[in-house]
């Protein structure tokens, strides 16, 4: 898809997810892992740094989406 689109467009930034988007994935990562972190530290500090609890989040995101990452890549294949 990403070829015929890039050729019929004369670009070269196109590019294509095999398998789209994984949305039932998304939300158990979501809603699994980004809001427990997110709602954990919130209610250790009081709710009194927001900032520091979003930033955790967002690490925590990275951090699993790069192990996910691993793993996938470990067995694509088997």
């Amino acid at each position: 898809m990403a070829r015929k689109l890039a050729y019929k467009e004369q670009r070269d930034d196109v590019c294509t997810m095999p398998y789209g988007i994984n949305t039932p994935g998304a939300f158990a990562f979501i809603f699994g892992i980004i809001f427990p972190v997110y709602y954990k530290c919130m209610s250790e500090n009081n709710g009194q740094d927001q900032q520091m609890c979003q930033e955790r989040a967002w690490y925590i995101a990275l951090g699993s989406n790069f192990i996910t990452g691993v793993v996938i890549l470990a067995l694509c294949f088997f």
